[in-house]
Order: C-alpha cells, then sequence, then structure tokens
C-alpha cells in the first residue's frame, strides 16, 4: 500500500508541476487559455487528441469488455478506425483553417460564426446546454473510472474513490488552461504506453503457450475466441458502421478533442498529427482489449470486468510495479477527465456569458470557480449515476456526435446552409438519436449515425428552404 501510494503521489506531483510551469510560462491571455496561442506543434496535437480521446474507458471499459465478451469487441477499435482514417483524411486541415479565418475559439463559435440576432443566440444556447449536460456526463464516467481503479489499490468504498480522483484532477485542471493540459496529456501518454506493454507481457508470461490460451478461453465460453460467433450478417454490418460513425461523430462533436486541432502552428500541421493520433490511440485501444480477453483465463470469476486490470496487478505483483500500474491507469483517466473538464468550464465563462449581455468571465479567479463548480456537479453526478463506465461513456459521446458533428462538418466543407438550418440539424440530430436510443435500437446501429444521417438531411432540406 505505501509503495503505491508513492508512486501514485509523486505522478500527481509531476501533473501539479507540469500544469504550474505550463502555465507561468505565458502570460495570460484568452488565446493562450483557450487554444494555447494556436502554436502547438505535430507532436503535441497528436498525442494531446489521442491521450484526450483514450479516456478511463480504455483501462476499464474496453478491458471489461473484453473480459466478458471475448474476441468480438476487438472488432470495436477496427470499427473505429475506419471512422478515424475518413477523419484524418478529409477534416484536420479544415478545422485549424476555419478556427482561424473565423477567429474561433470554442466549437460554439465556430458554429455560430455565420449567424446574427435570436438564430445566433439559440445556436450558442443549444450547442452550450448539449457540451454542458452531455459532456458533464461523460466526465462524470472518468470520475467513476478513477473511483474503480483506487478503489481497488488503495481498498477504499467507490464513492471515496471517486471524490478522489475528481478532486486530484480539479486541483491540477484549475491551475491552467489548454497549454498545461496538453502538456500533462504527453507524460501521461508515457504512462499509459509503459503500462500496457507491461500488461500484455505479465498476462501473456502467465500461458505456456498460444494452444493454452485458446483451451483456457473456450473452457470460459466456446465463443469467446470467435468474433464473429455473435454476430448475424446484418448485426456485424450494424456494428461496423455505427462505431465506425460513433467515431466520426466523436471527432467532429467532442469539444475537448476538437480545441486540439484549433491550437494547430498550421493547417499543414495539424493534418501531419495523424500517425501519432492513430498510432498511439489504437495502440492501447486493441491492447487493452486483448489483456481483458487474456486475463479472463487466468481470472475467471470477476463479477466486475472493469477492475481486471487493477486486481490482476495487485494481486502477487511487486509494489512498485503495482504502483506504476496504478499511477498509469490514473493518467489514462486523468488526461481525458481535466480536458473534458476544461471545455465544459469554457462554456461557462466564454460561450454563455454573451447571451445574457455580460463580458466573457476569463480571469483566473473566474475560471477556478467555474472549474470546482463543474468538477463538483460532475462528481455528485458520478456518485449517483446507474451504468458501467463503457455505458455512460458511449451514451454522452453517440449523442454529442449526433447532434454537433453533422453541423460542424457542413461548416467545413462550405456545403450550403443557413443559420436556421445549423440550429434544425443539431436539435433534430440530437432528437433523433435520442429516440432511437429509447426504442432500444442502439443495440443494432449506434445512434450516433442516425444522429448524423438526420442533421444532413435536415440541412439539406432546410437550407434550400430558407434560399
Amino acid at each position: 500500500m505505501k509503495t503505491e501510494l508513492v508512486a501514485f503521489t509523486i505522478s500527481f506531483a509531476a501533473y501539479l508541476a507540469i500544469a504550474f510551469f505550463s502555465t507561468i510560462a505565458k502570460p495570460f491571455s484568452a488565446s493562450e487559455h483557450l487554444v494555447a496561442g494556436r502554436r502547438l506543434n505535430k507532436y503535441l496535437v497528436g498525442i494531446s487528441a489521442a491521450a484526450t480521446g483514450n479516456s478511463g474507458f480504455i483501462m476499464t471499459g474496453m478491458v471489461g469488455l473484453g473480459y466478458l465478451g471475448g474476441t468480438m469487441w476487438l472488432l470495436l477499435p477496427v470499427s473505429w478506425l475506419i471512422g478515424d482514417i475518413l477523419f484524418w483524411k478529409i477534416f484536420p486541415m479544415r478545422i485549424n483553417d476555419l478556427a482561424r479565418k473565423d477567429r474561433s475559439y470554442t466549437l460554439t463559435e465556430m458554429l455560430a460564426h455565420t449567424a446574427t440576432g435570436r438564430i445566433k443566440t439559440a445556436i450558442i444556447a443549444l450547442t452550450s446546454i448539449i457540451i454542458f449536460v452531455l459532456t458533464g456526463i461523460y466526465t462524470a464516467s472518468q470520475w467513476l473510472a478513477g473511483g474503480k481503479v483506487l478503489s481497488v489499490f488503495l481498498d477504499i468504498g467507490l464513492d471515496a474513490g471517486i471524490v478522489v480522483t475528481g478532486a486530484i484532477v480539479i486541483a491540477y485542471c484549475a491551475i491552467g488552461g489548454l497549454r498545461s493540459s496538453v502538456n500533462t496529456d504527453v507524460f501521461q501518454a508515457a504512462l499509459v504506453v509503459t503500462v500496457t506493454v507491461m500488461a500484455l507481457i505479465a498476462v501473456i508470461s502467465n500461458y505456456d503457450s498460444w494452444d493454452v490460451i485458446a483451451d483456457r478461453l473456450r473452457a470460459v465460453d466456446p465463443t469467446f475466441v470467435d468474433p464473429f460467433a455473435k454476430f448475424t450478417t446484418i448485426g456485424f454490418a450494424g456494428f461496423v458502421l455505427g462505431f465506425a460513425a460513433a467515431s466520426l461523430g466523436f471527432s467532429l462533436g467532442q469539444p475537448q478533442v476538437i480545441v486540439r486541432y484549433f491550437a494547430g502552428l498550421t493547417p499543414e500541421e495539424t493534418r501531419a498529427a495523424w500517425w501519432i493520433y492513430i498510432g498511439y490511440l489504437h495502440f492501447t485501444w486493441v491492447g487493452m482489449t486483448l489483456f481483458g480477453i487474456l486475463v479472463r483465463g487466468i481470472m475467471p470469476g470477476l463479477s466486475d470486468g472493469e477492475i481486471a486490470l487493477a486486481v490482476f496487478f495487485n494481486s502477487g505483483f511487486p509494489p512498485i510495479i503495482s504502483g506504476i500500474v496504478l499511477a498509469g491507469i490514473f493518467a489514462c483517466i486523468a488526461s481525458t477527465a481535466d480536458s473534458v473538464l476544461l471545455a465544459v468550464t469554457n462554456v461557462i465563462t466564454h460561450d454563455l456569458p454573451i447571451l445574457f449581455g455580460f463580458k466573457r468571465l476569463e480571469t483566473r479567479f473566474t475560471l477556478l470557480l467555474a472549474t470546482v463548480f463543474v468538477g463538483t456537479a460532475t462528481i455528485l453526478i458520478a456518485v449517483f449515476v446507474d451504468g458501467s463506465v463503457f455505458q455512460i461513456s458511449l451514451f454522452a459521446i453517440s449523442l454529442v456526435g449526433a447532434s454537433l458533428a453533422p453541423a460542424v462538418m457542413i461548416r467545413l466543407l462550405g456545403w450550403h446552409s443557413t443559420p436556421l438550418s445549423i440550429f434544425l440539424t443539431i436539435a433534430l440530430g440530437f432528437v433523433a438519436a435520442l429516440l432511437w436510443r429509447v426504442f432500444g435500437y442502439n443495440n443494432v446501429l449506434n445512434e450516433a449515425a442516425i444522429g448524423i444521417a438526420t442533421g444532413l438531411l435536415v440541412n439539406f432540406g432546410f437550407s434550400r428552404v430558407g434560399r
């Protein structure tokens, strides 16, 4: 316990130090706080965007899916990769270029840029509410992931683990803006890669051969090692298409990720980050899913597969190894949580004040208050919410993608639109996706695909009526 706490404390101290020195390195300004002065190179863009995208979903949710469902869940990162490739082929250069031309600091500003009057107010209000509520729920899923991990390693209750996770991330997130978030992401990414490699080596070393692996996993479930066994042809097509659409919606709709592309040094430098982003993201995704699959043959009786990584390294490994793993898992969670917390805070301090006739509230003190407020509110959500990290994360990111991604796509591709059609694209994309989920069809096809298709069709129709 003492060694684990030492490693955990050292990593936390590193986060605070990086955040502090990143903040004092540049004078405070809206540009510096929100988009790091638009000076990020391809390595910082790629690593930070991928670390932000990874989230606690990787080391808890994906491990749990692999543990419970077997090799079929390796098809999720493969499906997600389709959306990632499509996104990087078309959009990052356009995002950076448009953000510079519009002088947009937030996703909300980009969507409302061409509007005026009441419709501009409506777009800002609707976008801000979606980001505040759904991204807030996504933040809560990160606290839940951290709570599960800390409850195993530190032998504390789940609720206490949630509070500790939230308090730590709020502490260093409150120090600085995007630049400090990006710099801590780099440190955290190194820890996550280290833990992924350690986990795969450790779990594979428990088996004498690949034949032994297959035999043990088939003993758990005869279909465990067959990724296609539980799919019909239509079901497989829906799985791949749905998660590819969710991937595209995530990349285009998540404010905490898209702001990294706003901050790139040039459009070309932003586009050059593609191989860094995809390499890091999918190595950890596939690695953690594979770990969850393999650890099932060693520890078949866990009631919650999302704690498998923590339980595995907390049982029989030297304390220094357990401490590094604890720090790495927490880094994966924190790299997303602080970015999402920053994105929601920016809604309060940058986007919403102009709706009420106020100046933007971007001082160090108001940013601190907003961070503490959002952090506390999302901790309470995490304590009372019912569901797994995977379920909560997927719910939030799918609905955000369904509502915001089609409107972002329209602006980036220069398709004909009007301010009213953009507003309706966001609103009806969200409604269609929510109804799809309420009626249970998301088990066949992820709701992001429905929301994106609906939004694009709505804009096609209403933009021509407006014209």
